[in-house]
């Protein structure tokens, strides 16, 4: 499991931290809404970026846009045209794209604009949600968190955490033998960003359930 020492831009560096029980995965694919799945190598996958910032207030769902799905993730989350999508790496501070496997990263051209990252993890055992937060060194009590929903699954929402060289706020999810860490990277505070966060997790649904092959 990650722990941060990190990035933003969303804003961005990261670094590898706390170990959890996991199976290696594979770097999901990435498909446009009404194109055939392509499936993209390690180098940078994203969409262009539409020139200036977008009131976040002019995103909520549904909006046209393109869908990301992880087939070895088990979901699939939607975002708005001009946002960018990196697999399998993240962009940090300094704008160096890095290497970031089994997971997802999104860049937001709202103002202000924050970096989404979804990672994802094959649990080797049964786990339960607070267990799972309980190994990551950002959260230091693991009952703490907001209640989030997010697809169908309820998760816990840790806001403006100390991790990382910006503001960075965490989601955890535990569904069957899958596992997943949100974070949620700014400038400022996560509730300047918030709106549009929601707006992006709530295109979030499950594909299928169980350890990824």
């Amino acid at each position: 499991m990650n722990s941060l020492k990190w990035s933003a831009v969303i804003l961005l560096s990261t670094a590898t931290g706390a170990c959890l029980p996991v199976a290696p995965l594979q770097t999901a694919t990435l498909a446009e809404a009404t194109a055939a799945p392509i499936v993209p190598s390690l180098a940078t996958t994203h969409t262009p970026v539409t020139p200036g910032l977008v009131p976040a207030s002019t995103l909520s769902p549904p909006y046209p846009g393109v869908a990301y799905v992880s087939d070895q993730g088990h979901f699939t989350i939607r975002v708005p045209e001009g946002y960018r999508i990196y697999v399998g790496e993240k962009p940090s501070v300094d704008g160096v794209i890095i290497p970031f496997p089994n997971s997802v990263t999104i860049v937001s051209s709202t103002s202000p604009n924050f970096v989404l990252n979804v990672e994802y993890f094959a649990l080797e055992q049964p786990l339960s949600l607070e267990d799972f937060i309980s190994q990551d060194d950002c959260v230091r009590d693991p009952i703490s968190g907001r209640e989030l929903v997010v697809g169908t699954e309820t998760g816990a929402l840790f806001a403006d955490t100390l991790c990382g060289p910006v503001g960075s706020s965490l989601v955890f999810l535990v569904r069957g033998e899958d596992a997943y860490r949100l974070m949620i990277e700014t400038m400022g505070r996560y509730a300047e960003v918030e709106e549009s966060v929601l707006a992006v997790l709530s295109t979030f649904e499950w594909m299928g359930q169980g350890r990824p092959k």
